[in-house]
């Protein structure tokens, strides 16, 4: 069945609300870690762009020309080590 037939929706439903408490929590936490892999793997594969193609590297490159008011270098340098802390560059 297809996950918008009504059919579906209520057995599914009914399944769900028959689980305890312990496997409520399990199901749901396989479904954060398996979207996460999925996310985190998509977004391995391709990177997210602006519509105008520019990326967050791109955009901290920008900020160390010195254009932005109040932005100076040492602010970029915690910035850029902070994405490459968290995954965004490498």
């Amino acid at each position: 069945m297809e996950a918008n037939d009504q059919g579906w929706n209520r057995s599914f439903a009914a399944h769900v609300r028959k689980m305890s408490d312990e496997q409520l929590v399990g199901y749901i936490g396989k479904l954060k870690d398996m979207s996460y892999e999925d996310g985190y793997k998509a977004g391995k594969e391709k990177p997210v762009r602006s519509d105008t193609g520019k990326t967050v590297l791109s955009f901290i490159e920008e900020l160390s020309y010195g254009d932005c008011k109040g932005v100076k270098s040492s602010t970029v340098r915690k910035i850029l080590d902070f994405a490459k802390e968290r995954g965004f560059v490498q």
